[in-house]
């Protein structure tokens, strides 16, 4: 799914709060299966590609 090329910081950023809101969102549906399985593997790849801790959404 990382298919994407980002130009900036900032959107690698929003790129993986969305990943992050998809995850919680899931998890707050309790739904789970091969999509959520790669979302989630993507997501531990952005992070490591933007070197961020990603911030609860109840911080924003």
């Amino acid at each position: 799914m990382l298919v994407e090329k980002w130009e900036t910081i900032e959107e690698r950023t929003e790129q993986l709060r969305r990943y992050q809101l998809c995850l919680e969102e899931f998890a707050a549906l309790d739904f789970y299966d091969n999509y959520v399985a790669q979302i989630k593997q993507d997501y531990q790849q952005l992070t490591e590609i933007v070197k961020v801790q990603p911030t609860p959404i109840s911080e924003r």
